[in-house]
């Protein structure tokens, strides 16, 4: 009996040392992991506050001047004053420009200014307060915790928020002075991707008006090119950031047009910091499932901006045309069209396309209640066939029987689908390198394309680019649709050889009469190359002015320039279709709160669900 006794005390002994280390452990762990959620929160606060004092900041000019210099653009009454330093200068008539209500202004100005301070001190205290927590979770990190008792950590969490909620009472404070509006135009610059490098302007307008009671910060030309400033926060939204936002969640809440005025509700901070209500939620959402990064701009044109854009999951590259709706519809089209149904003709059009050697459509994000539309395709990165439509590098032969065998495949499949192009030339031909470093051409810009509803349907309404026109376009007669494309094709293939079209002139009556009338020369030499007799004999088919004698794409195929050419293409396509993927911008529209604090009295209790991922 004594020996099973002397047996068992040890083994308590044992127990009791293993409840001792695990109750030890959890206490660390316990304490770590409220470290950790207020040090996130915290995080937040300072990141707002950065992002405030980084806009509020622009106000002031250089930071090498001897005194804080303003500059802002002041509107009273619809007449300009310009503050620069202490100088005041009246750009209108300064008899329309009451005295009172300039002070009025250069009082507003220091209250800004003031506004500025205060943002820079509450970052300062937040500093301090992030650096405290810092050296306590080190200190748990490393086993030399200066208190064992999970109490005083509790306690530091409260004084944390305490702090928060004074911080926050400044600022609201500091903000009703200047009577900022309640509302939101936009959602707050945060969350938006910090890997971005953000390139805003180097000052940032801003335009008060008294009847409205609002302060506005105007950012100009928020351009991906623009100099980047030195020292800016990171998280801080440019332009180029908001376009993620945009493209998957238009319609919502975001808006970013080329000249922003993004309204800044100070007093509603406190909620913003300690509540992280709705609008964080729903930018860490954004954050999160945004599946797309814009990247830089390609191209712009008249109606719209081409960005590339990059899929966060795959890597894959696309391009996405933003264009305008408000002014797309403003344009006439016919008798009763606009600009934009022709768009949306052309995606209906483009979106059934599947297809090696023509541009496919990814996605089209188009809302009621956005004024943009967005369509992302597969990016081609190697530009046009020719550097022009006009003069331009001829093509080698290998090249010219290559590029020419893919347009006639992807103008095939188009005319199997009863769709005519209308508008093919060198530069609606895009070059494409695949998985196998092959170069690829493929056809692009489906904007006059026409949707046949049977194979003999006769045409009357000219489109396209002049001097890729058939003749029997500029008859005023019906023609019908899949010679006028062969003829564009013959063209671009005389193109690839010579350099230049066979017509130019300087009028387009004399360009129409030659198109109709005149022959076309066929040099046998272009520099040191001798075109070949086959070569020759096709484009003088292709070329026929009569479309009942023109070659059909069965009999280019047959031709002997190039039929063992179109035998391995023909082939190519089936094996490579390049298909559709899946959409990469469909996203949830629920707003499920991804980050949440219940605040109780003093602070004393905390619900965090997901709070950053920088914690």
């Amino acid at each position: 009996m004594s020996s099973s006794l002397t047996q068992a005390t040890p083994m308590r002994l044992q127990e009791q040392e293993g409840d001792e280390e695990l109750s030890a452990w959890q206490k660390r762990e316990t304490r770590y992991y409220l470290l950790k959620d207020v040090h996130s929160v915290v995080d937040y606060a300072a990141q707002e506050l950065e992002r405030i004092d980084f806009i509020w900041g622009r106000i002031r000019s250089d930071r090498g001047a001897a005194s804080p210099a303003i500059k802002a653009d002041i509107r009273i009454e619809g007449h300009l004053v310009v503050f620069t330093k202490v100088e005041l200068k009246l750009t209108k008539a300064q008899r329309n420009a009451p005295i009172n209500s300039t002070l009025q202004q250069y009082c507003v100005l220091n209250q800004i200014l003031e506004f500025h301070g205060i943002v820079q001190s509450q970052v300062g205290r937040l500093a301090a307060l992030k650096e405290f927590l810092h050296v306590q979770r080190q200190d748990l990190l490393n086993d030399q915790p200066k208190n064992d008792d999970v109490e005083v950590y509790v306690d530091i969490v409260q004084r944390t928020f305490q702090s928060l909620g004074r911080i926050c009472q400044e600022l609201r404070n500091a903000a009703n002075v200047l009577r900022l509006p309640s509302r939101r135009r936009f959602p707050y610059c945060s969350h938006v991707d910090h890997g971005f490098k953000p390139a805003l302007p180097s000052e940032v307008i801003v335009d008060f008006s008294i009847h409205r009671g609002e302060l506005l910060v105007e950012a100009f030309s928020l351009m991906p090119t623009q100099k980047a400033i030195t020292n800016i926060p990171e998280g801080c939204a440019s332009r180029k950031e908001f376009i993620g936002c945009v493209c998957a969640f238009r319609g919502q809440k975001v808006e970013i047009v080329e000249y922003a005025r993004v309204s800044m509700p100070i007093p509603q901070l406190e909620e913003m910091l300690v509540h992280l209500d709705e609008q964080i939620a729903w930018l860490v959402h954004v954050r999160d499932n945004v599946k797309a990064t814009f990247m830089e701009q390609l191209g712009k044109g008249a109606y719209g901006i081409v960005f590339k854009v990059e899929c966060n999951e795959t890597k894959e590259a696309f391009a996405a045309k933003c264009v305008d709706k408000k002014a797309l519809k403003r344009i006439r089209v016919g008798r009763f069209g606009n600009a934009l149904q022709s768009v949306k003709k052309e995606l209906n059009i483009w979106k059934r396309f599947k297809h090696r050697h023509i541009i496919v459509l990814r996605e089209v994000i188009d809302t009621d209640d956005s004024d943009e539309l967005y369509m992302i395709s597969e990016l081609v990165e190697g530009g046009p066939v020719l550097d022009d439509d006009i003069k331009c590098t001829p093509l080698n032969a290998e090249l010219t029987k290559t590029y020419f065998t893919h347009l006639i495949e992807g103008i095939d499949f188009l005319h199997e689908n009863k769709i005519i192009h209308r508008d093919i030339k060198p530069g609606n031909l895009l070059l494409k390198t695949v998985d196998d470093n092959e170069v690829i051409l493929k056809i692009a810009d489906f904007g006059v394309s026409h949707e046949m509803e049977h194979d003999n349907e006769d045409m009357r309404q000219t489109a396209g680019t002049a001097i890729f026109m058939a003749p029997e376009m500029l008859t005023g007669e019906s023609f019908q649709g899949k010679p006028v494309d062969l003829w564009a094709c013959g063209i671009t293939l005389y193109m690839f050889v010579y350099g230049q079209p066979p017509f130019i002139a300087q009028t387009m009556t004399v360009l129409y009469g030659k198109i109709q009338s005149d022959p076309i020369e066929y040099p046998t030499q272009v520099g040191d190359r001798v075109v070949e007799s086959e070569l020759i004999d096709l484009m003088q088919h292709l070329l026929e002015k009569d479309p009942k004698q023109r070659f059909t794409s069965q009999q280019i195929r047959a031709h002997p320039w190039a039929w063992r050419e179109f035998q391995v293409s023909a082939i190519k396509c089936v094996t490579h279709p390049e298909g559709r993927r899946t959409s990469f911008s469909a996203i949830p529209k629920s707003l499920a709160g991804v980050a949440s604090i219940r605040k109780m009295p003093c602070f004393q209790e905390v619900q965090v669900a997901h709070l950053s991922p920088l914690s």
